[in-house]
């Protein structure tokens, strides 16, 4: 009785995540995405930010955090969209002292959207806790991002600017560990801190429909009792 409960339930929750990115009205979408690209910008130029200890080139800030909440609110489209609007505005407005450097921060976005978008779905459908997702979550976006951007790096920081700084194979070879340890650690602190949020909203408005549905108490009980761990919602 409590497995059939549980698949129940289980496949309620999956149908309303399904649904859930398509029963959000557009403008709301709209508003969202605009709203989070704005807040993306402004944190952007915000004093919040710091160079890495062992990189001082490298400078951690906290204006993805907003392209994730897209992600997680509005669904994938709308969290690469608001990363592409952000890169855009930065190219025209504040590009920093690589002109291409913008494209290099939505290339490093996408790979980080895609990780949490596939630990997402993975742990929600295993019947995780949301403290569990979140860290699946993250730890694919810290793999896919600094896989990608690994890849990228390597190959591009070697040319002339505007696409790279016209580096040395060798230094640039030599700089590429300590850009994975900074992208991983960016992902490391965005990624947990977009789902705080989310967690707090869905606690606040329990209406509030998300494009990545959070798993409920009552799931998480009969996942508990189907599976025969404990486990909170963290």
């Amino acid at each position: 009785m409590r497995r059939k409960q549980y698949v129940l339930e289980k496949l309620s929750e999956h149908a309303r995540t399904r649904r859930s990115f398509n029963t959000i009205p557009k403008t709301q979408r709209l508003a969202g995405v605009a709203l989070f690209t704005a807040l993306a910008i402004i944190l952007n130029r915000s004093p919040v930010q710091f160079p890495a200890p062992y990189a001082s080139f490298l400078i951690y800030e906290v204006w993805e955090i907003p392209i994730v909440l897209a992600l997680l609110i509005f669904g994938l489209p709308a969290g690469i969209t608001v990363g592409i609007l952000n890169a855009l505005i930065l190219l025209a407005v504040f590009p920093g002292s690589l002109p291409s450097g913008p494209l290099y921060n939505l290339a490093a976005v996408v790979f980080s959207l895609v990780g949490v978008s596939l630990g997402h779905k993975l742990a929600f459908k295993a019947g995780r806790s949301l403290k569990a997702i979140a860290i699946l979550a993250t730890g694919l976006a810290i793999v896919t991002r600094v896989m990608g951007m690994t890849l990228i790096n390597g190959i591009f920081l070697s040319f002339p600017p505007p696409v790279g700084f016209y580096l040395p194979h060798a230094v640039v070879y030599a700089m590429l560990p300590a850009i994975a340890f900074f992208n991983g650690t960016v992902v490391l602190y965005s990624v947990p801190l977009a789902y705080s949020v989310v967690r707090g909203i869905s606690s606040k408005h329990g209406g509030l429909r998300l494009a990545y549905a959070v798993p409920t108490r009552r799931a998480q009980y009969y996942s508990r009792q189907h599976t025969g761990t404990g486990s909170n919602l963290k």
